[in-house]
Parts: structure tokens; sequence; C-alpha cells
């Protein structure tokens, strides 16, 4: 239909400025699988499965601190809470929708597409189904494929550079394009400091009480505002 055309072209013509930032990330995330612990298939399975940048990150930082697949998990999830929000805000987008879409358009929810999709006010349902599939699958598609490149330059890193590398990397995936949302930002600052005065704990701890500090600082901060 016309309105599933229009969708499909504004979405793709959206999300593709967005694409030449996530580019370089997902390979730093390849990179930071590739020298870590994390077998470098499951690695790369987790990148769409966990579809989200900085919980990776978080995820990888923990198992290659000696944590559990439990702290693991619980880290990302933690770090993840934000996009609880952002289902939140873009329920009403939803409502009209088939149930299939439902269930499989909340998974794509990340920074860059929230943004997109919050600054768009059109009601067509199915010029909205449209361009949210095709964003999602663009930057979806270059996120994963890069992460496999990354991946596969990871062994050219010196051995043991794993969590030296990959810590530092998560922060930095914590405050790509948040810079503009003061929550967001204390929560990444706030993290960053728990994690580095706390990255001796065993298990990765360290990086659990990070997580949490920043998403409580988060919370905080967008309640006060």
């Amino acid at each position: 239909t016309t309105a599933t055309r229009e969708g499909m072209r504004a979405g793709l013509r959206d999300m593709a400025p967005m694409t030449v930032a996530i580019a370089p990330f997902a390979m730093v995330l390849g990179v930071a699988i590739g020298v870590s612990v994390v077998p470098d298939l499951l690695g790369a399975v987790m990148a769409p499965v966990l579809y989200a940048g900085s919980a990776n990150f978080a995820a990888i930082a923990v198992l290659d601190a000696g944590g559990t697949a439990f702290i693991a998990a619980l880290t990302a999830i933690v770090v993840n809470i934000r996009f609880m929000m952002y289902g939140a805000a873009l329920a009403g987008r939803f409502d009209d929708q088939p149930r299939w879409f439902r269930w499989l358009g909340p998974w794509f929810i990340i920074d860059q597409l929230f943004a997109l999709a919050s600054s768009r006010d059109e009601q067509d349902p199915v010029w909205f189904r449209a361009y949210w599939l095709s964003a999602a699958a663009l930057i979806g598609g270059i996120f994963t494929a890069m992460v496999v490149v990354g991946i596969l330059l990871g062994p050219v890193l010196p051995t043991g550079a794993g969590l030296q590398f990959t810590v530092p990397a998560m922060f930095l995936a914590l405050l790509v394009g948040q810079l503009r949302d003061r929550p967001a930002l204390v929560a990444a600052i706030a993290g960053a400091g728990v994690t580095a005065l706390a990255l001796d704990l065993p298990h990765g701890l360290g990086l659990m009480a990070g997580a949490v500090a920043g998403a409580a600082a988060g919370a905080i901060t967008r309640r006060m505002s």
C-alpha cells in the first residue's frame, strides 16, 4: 500500500545517518567479544539476541571479571531498564497494531529508534509499522554485521587485553548518544564512578554495583526533572 511504501522510505531515510555512528560502535563491541572469555560464536549470537550494545558490553565485562552467567544477565537487565520507560512512552503507537507486531516490535527498541519514532507524529498504524520495521532492519543488520567484523579483528589484539579493553568500552557505550539526555548522562557517570571504585570485587560484582548505582541515579534524576 501507499502507507507501507511511504513508511519504509521514511524509516530507511531517517535511520541511515544513525548507521554512521553505530557501525564503528558495533565493531568495537565485536573486538571486545573477540578478546574476551566469551566464545566468538556465542558473542555473535548475543549481538542480535541481546539487542543492546551497552548491555552486551556489561555482560561481557562481568564474565571477563570472573562473574557467573546469572550476574552477567542481571547486570544486562539493569543496564537495559531504560527500555521499559521507552516502551511505556511508545505504548500508544502499538495499541492499534496486529498482535504479531505488538510482540515483535518492542524487541527492536533502542535509543536511536526510540528517538526517531518519538519525533514522528503520523497516526496511521500501517505507516508506523512499516517505518518501525524498516528502520529496525537497517540498523539491526548493520549492527550485527559490524559485530562479526569486530570479532574477526579481535585476535590481532594482545593476549589478556579483555577486561582492560571491555570496561572502558562499556562506559563509552553508555555515553554514546546520551549526552543530550541529562538522566542518562548522570546514570552513565554514576555507574562509571561506582564501578571504578568497586572493580576489584570478585565475580564481576563491581560491575553489577555500578549498573545498579547508574540505574538508581538516572531514575532519581529523571524524577527530579
